[in-house]
């Protein structure tokens, strides 16, 4: 009986030993079946469209991997999000600098949430041991965006005007009406 075992045990072997590899590639097709669908969705969806749904569902990696190529070729909605993932640590560490980085290039195309996110960087400035304040600029960007009307960029500009001097309110302004010149 023993030996009955081992035969069968040999052919059932040798059986999915010659098999193994058309599982396997079967395997492998449907793989990249998967993967090919996955990417036709994300065409049709948008590559931005697919990393603020892999950023909604806590998918930060797969975010970055869509945002970081459109930010980089000058995106202005990916250069947002991916300041606001620096800003947060959202899939990388926190690092206000390069927050400030990406909402720059953001809002130097206008982008209005990037104005806003960096008055609020600029006006609290010390955030996770990283100093960025600067009254000057919080007050140039809660301008710039409230001139795109946004009621609570206007009284974050009103209250840190109560922290600065005249001049540097005067200076705050020259900055804002340089920006507007240029765009």
């Amino acid at each position: 009986m023993a030996s009955g075992r081992k035969t069968t045990a040999t052919i059932v072997g040798l059986i999915l030993g010659c098999c193994w590899g058309a599982v396997m590639k079967i395997r492998d097709a449907m793989l990249v079946a998967a993967i090919l669908v996955a990417m036709a969705s994300v065409a049709r969806a948008g590559a931005f469209e697919a990393a603020i749904a892999a950023h909604n569902k806590g998918e930060y990696a797969t975010a970055l991997v869509f945002l970081r190529p459109l930010a980089e070729k000058g995106d202005a909605r990916a250069q947002f999000a991916l300041g606001f993932m620096y800003q947060e640590g959202r899939g990388v560490a926190i690092n206000n600098r390069e927050a400030m980085n990406w909402y720059q290039k953001g809002a130097s195309q206008g982008h209005v949430d990037a104005m806003f996110n960096l008055g609020v960087l600029y006006r609290y400035g010390v955030q996770h041991g990283q100093n960025v304040q600067d009254y000057v600029r919080a007050y140039m960007w809660f301008s710039l965006r409230a001139t795109k009307g946004h009621s609570v960029a206007e009284t974050h500009r009103d209250e840190v005007a109560r922290f600065m001097t005249p001049t540097q309110i005067a200076e705050a302004q020259k900055l804002a009406l340089e920006w507007m010149a240029k765009r």
